[in-house]
């Protein structure tokens, strides 16, 4: 267990070199230019060729490319993140500080949500296999498997604002601060996100179960004589539960990409936003640090689900 978890830690530094590198060329080859975006919004009647290479010069964008990436990493690695926003000068720790305790809540109440339902649901439905209440949670996994995130955000909107006559607050307020403006501006990316992950994670739940329900070591159980809730808890859940969240963990990362879109439409001041505020000013430390750091992020679940086999189910040896 020990050997295995340090092996799968050492994977981290090349898979984020290998990240990196391609967050890096990415933001190299856009189009698009800092300077010249700084320099528009100055309201200049004309700008000179020396200026806006000194712009440059100063942001360290004359820089070798080498230099630039290893002044990028270094700072990632002594925890500056980046160093500043070349368009805002504003702390990238600070930015990250601020916008990751945002997506960390917003991906929080998702998950608690989709577990406390997609869980039941599925069991649910494998119990009553083809159905009235199987049929129900179909429709209902099958809706949320294809709607898309960002036009059900918008219709939402909409809804609210043309039906209801009432739109959610304009501005973030933590939790900590004001708890019912916090909860009237988050709950609906919220609800969105779950609805899509719970349908997801439902049908895995119900397939997973109704595989598991037809295991010989079930149908024992049964025999012998034992209660049907101790069948499914004991028996069913352990087992059916493995596959359960090892995808849970993958979908994660769809989560994430889901956050980014709705926190744009909702104003949500999180990771999302910040990466999307900086792709439209060409924030090139912003963009990488901010992407980086969700990717490390993905390969942090994607260990911690390997890890938790162990903790449902003692029979998986990693030794092998």
């Amino acid at each position: 267990m020990k050997a295995y978890v340090a092996k799968r830690i050492l994977l981290f530094v090349p898979t984020l070199f290998f990240a990196s590198l391609l967050i890096f060329g990415a933001m190299r080859v856009l189009p698009g230019d800092v300077a010249a975006r700084i320099l528009s919004d100055e309201d200049q009647a004309y700008v000179t060729q020396e200026q806006y290479e000194q712009l440059r010069t100063s942001l360290g964008l004359n820089d070798p490319l080498a230099v630039q990436y290893g002044t990028w990493i270094w700072s990632m690695m002594n925890g500056q993140f980046g160093g500043e926003s070349l368009a805002t000068r504003e702390p990238i720790s600070e930015m990250v500080s601020r916008r990751l305790r945002v997506t960390a809540l917003l991906a929080l109440y998702t998950i608690i949500i989709t577990m406390i339902v997609s869980i039941p649901l599925g069991i649910l439905a494998a119990i009553y296999q083809d159905r009235w209440p199987d049929y129900v949670i179909r429709i209902f996994t099958i809706t949320g498997n294809s709607i898309p995130n960002f036009w059900l955000a918008l219709m939402l909107l909409l809804f609210m604002v043309l039906v209801l006559q009432w739109s959610p607050p304009l501005r973030y307020r933590p939790v900590w601060d004001d708890p019912t403006a916090h909860f009237l501006k988050i709950i609906w990316p919220v609800l969105i996100l779950a609805w899509g992950y719970t349908a997801f994670m439902t049908r895995i739940t119900r397939s997973n179960v109704l595989e598991v329900l037809r295991q010989d070591y079930v149908r024992t159980a049964r025999s012998k004589g034992l209660h049907e809730i101790v069948v499914l808890g004991r028996h069913v859940l352990r087992n059916a539960l493995i596959p359960v969240i090892t995808v849970a963990g993958f979908y994660l990362s769809f989560l994430l990409s889901g956050s980014l879109i709705l926190e744009n439409i909702f104003s949500i001041p999180g990771i999302g936003q910040g990466i999307i505020a900086g792709a439209r000013e060409r924030d090139y430390p912003v963009i990488q640090s901010l992407t980086l750091l969700l990717v490390f992020f993905l390969l942090g679940i994607n260990l911690i689900v390997d890890l938790l086999y162990k903790i449902i189910d003692p029979r998986i040896d990693f030794a092998k």
